[in-house]
């Protein structure tokens, strides 16, 4: 992949230089956050650098944030050593956290790099993130994939119209990736802890409960939510559009896992 292959990433991004840190602490502790497109993993990931202890970031989507990192921190494309070398390098937090938010198409690519990470890591600690809103979280990734916002840093992206077939396929890829997860963990014959968006948007204590500490303080939120009334409109004609039988919606996941998986 060329250098210039891969989108701009605009400055509020977790992927920006803003966000990289002083080189020279030795990370300790590895973070995992195991999720899906628009599941509210983002909001997981800000919470844990409003703690201060690392940002933790999709260092493996493979389209943008890789190539823009790599091109930033002189890492031939490709180099899985030198890559893993180098976020470890400029993503360890002061605390010697370091987090990587991991959607399940993500895992090859950090599977990997995993082996090249710094030996001085000797507590890895591991969490699901899953929205109980599934509707509301496929009609997310339609309109993120439509107008190109994928986050507030995106600021304003195009007009977005309501397609009940696209919005059906995302829901299924959806699917597809949660499945992929589950058979993931389950050929590790063990079990991750599962968070909800909804508990933890509420309650951000459970989420920090889950990986064992407690924050002194947290600074202001880098992410704002999205509200868009669209979205809820699109949500109620996609529930309607919904009601079809099984055997559709079956169909519907097997086509989506032939020709987008």
């Amino acid at each position: 992949m060329s250098k210039q292959s891969f989108r701009t990433i605009p400055e509020g991004d977790f992927a920006s230089a803003a966000f990289d840190e002083a080189p020279g602490v030795t990370p300790r502790t590895l973070l995992l956050i195991f999720s899906t497109p628009r599941s509210g993993s983002t909001f997981a990931c800000d919470l844990v650098r409003r703690s201060g202890l690392c940002v933790p970031h999709e260092y493996f989507q493979p389209w943008d944030y890789r190539p823009a990192l790599e091109s930033r921190w002189g890492v031939a494309p490709g180099d899985d050593k030198a890559y893993a070398n180098a976020l470890a390098k400029h993503r360890t937090g002061p605390s010697g956290w370091l987090g990587i938010n991991l959607h399940a198409h993500h895992i090859e690519g950090w599977e990997a790099c995993r082996d090249h990470l710094p030996d001085t890591i000797d507590t890895v600690i591991e969490l699901r993130i899953r929205r109980r809103d599934t509707y509301g979280q496929a009609v997310s990734y339609y309109v993120a994939r439509q107008s190109g916002v994928w986050s507030s840093a995106y600021g304003q992206g195009k007009e977005v119209l309501y397609d009940a077939k696209a919005i059906a396929q995302g829901y299924g890829r959806l699917r597809q990736l949660e499945k992929k997860l589950d058979r993931y963990f389950a050929g590790r014959g063990g079990t991750v802890p599962t968070l909800y968006y909804e508990e933890f948007r509420e309650k951000p204590e459970i989420m920090f409960e889950t990986i064992g500490i407690t924050p002194v303080s947290l600074s202001e939120s880098h992410v704002r939510q999205q509200r868009d009334s669209s979205k809820q409109d699109f949500k109620a004609m996609f529930r309607r559009d919904m009601r079809i039988p099984r055997r559709v919606l079956r169909k519907l996941e097997s086509w989506v896992h032939r020709t987008v998986l």
